[in-house]
């Protein structure tokens, strides 16, 4: 269903002549350095009227602020952002988990994942501070959910699974799912 739909949006944005459609790589852990590529990737995808932004993501994670940075821009863009997880063997964990969600269409190659995104200490340590949830998106879950187009109840209760503590999803059933 997302590769219909990544299809869709990639035949009207070459249908016209004028058509752009910037490719964003986001390749191994997200820091602050890759927040500001990809945003500044977007906020230069409008600038240059694009039809689509795509960026195509394997990531373990990352850290939680730049996450949310990037979160942010695709939310407010007004470029639609397509995320691809690719290449087969890529990954979406953690906060690339969340950067998926964010996304106007989210789109998987056969064979990758995404999951695990429960955020961890970056002291080592097996300590839990409880005053925080789990989930970062906790106290507004279904925040994200207003961005997932058709069919709402089977891929809203399906975001909702995702966003438990540490669920793993690969491409080809979550696909079927959505």
């Amino acid at each position: 269903m997302a590769f219909v739909a990544l299809a869709g949006l990639l035949f009207s944005a070459s249908a016209r002549a004028d058509g752009t459609a910037i490719l964003l790589d986001l390749k191994g852990a997200l820091g602050v350095a890759t927040a500001e590529y990809i945003v500044g990737g977007i906020e230069d995808a409008e600038e240059r009227n694009a039809n689509l932004i795509i960026i195509r993501m394997d990531t373990p994670g990352g850290l939680m602020e730049p996450m949310r940075d990037i979160v942010k821009s695709i939310l407010a863009s007004s470029v639609p952002v397509v995320t691809y997880v690719s290449p087969g063997g890529a990954r979406a964990d953690s906060a690339g988990t969340y950067i998926l969600l964010a996304s106007h269409v989210a789109a998987m190659a056969p064979t990758t994942h995404l999951g695990a995104a429960t955020p961890v200490s970056l002291m080592g340590d097996d300590s839990k501070d409880d005053s925080k949830p789990a989930n970062p998106f906790a106290p507004r879950p279904r925040e994200g959910e207003k961005r997932i187009p058709r069919k709402p109840k089977k891929p809203r209760k399906l975001m909702r699974q995702i966003l438990t503590p540490n669920p793993l999803f690969p491409a080809v059933p979550w696909i079927e799912k959505s």
